[in-house]
């Protein structure tokens, strides 16, 4: 399990509490621009041990780190999608 608020490498929003998730989204595809390690390593774990992502205050954050991510997998032929638990 990650929490967004304490994710590494970067992954965690820079104003967690200010930043929309458009901004959040730009960020993402800047910092996986730069250094796309990271984000395979979430997507490697989701593929083949799972990963659950959360936050309490900020679930839109989540889900478009979770977008990103199933994006990164599809775009390699990986399908990790298992979709939005309440």
């Amino acid at each position: 399990m990650r929490s967004l608020a304490n994710s590494p490498d970067g992954l965690a929003p820079p104003d967690y509490h200010g930043m929309s998730p458009d901004e959040y989204l730009g960020r993402i595809r800047a910092t996986y621009g730069a250094n796309p390690r990271p984000f395979l390593r979430l997507v490697r774990d989701a593929r083949d041990r799972g990963l659950t992502l959360v936050s309490v205050d900020r679930p839109d954050l989540v889900q478009a780190l979770y977008r990103a991510l199933v994006g990164i997998a599809t775009s390699r032929g990986w399908d990790i999608d298992g979709g939005q638990r309440a």
